[in-house]
């Protein structure tokens, strides 16, 4: 599509206002095409090595692939992002995995509305990603054992009691840490 526009203006003589609706169009495409690139390069699957990533453009692209649920939901994201952020050296899929755990669960715990924040730091060579909701919160029953394999708080058909587990696998691999506040 976007070729042809391309040629076709090319080719065309327009009006003033056709040539904006034009570039427009094509504008568009290139932004549709850049959105499919994004999509692309956050589903395809690594090779398990270790390589350097932007911690701020994988937290956006995944809040991208959720903003309209989080419309429907009346979920509003707050981004607090440090300026001193380096780069880390991770498992890109892994750490996106990681990430999409966490904010769903967020997501889930934010039944009727919320708002989620999402906040970085990086301080003695280490990034620190913190994600807080104003969701219900855990019990403290339920809060010594939401890293173990299969244990859920969620419906059955919502939830399999694997997403924390592997998120904590992960971050251990990693050589990170995670834990979890919650009143």
């Amino acid at each position: 599509v976007m070729c042809v526009i391309s040629g076709v203006q090319k080719r065309a003589t327009f009006s003033d206002e056709d040539n904006q609706l034009m570039s427009g169009a094509l504008s568009e495409c290139n932004r549709m095409k850049n959105l499919i690139k994004d999509l692309q390069d956050f589903n395809r699957p690594t090779s398990g090595k270790m390589s350097s990533l932007d911690i701020h453009i994988a937290i956006n692209s995944i809040l991208l692939l959720g903003k309209k649920d989080y419309k429907i939901k009346e979920i509003s994201i707050e981004k607090h992002f440090a300026p001193n952020m380096q780069k880390i050296t991770a498992i890109p899929d892994q750490i996106k995995q990681v990430l999409v755990n966490l904010i769903n669960n967020a997501v889930d715990s934010c039944e009727g509305g919320g708002i989620i924040k999402i906040s970085t730091d990086f301080h003695d060579n280490k990034a620190v990603i913190r994600i807080q909701d104003s969701g219900k919160g855990i019990n403290p029953e339920d809060k010594a054992h939401i890293f173990e394999p299969f244990y859920t708080t969620k419906s059955e058909v919502k939830g399999t009691g694997l997403g924390l587990s592997v998120t904590y696998g992960i971050i251990k691999r990693h050589n990170g840490t995670i834990d979890v506040e919650s009143t």
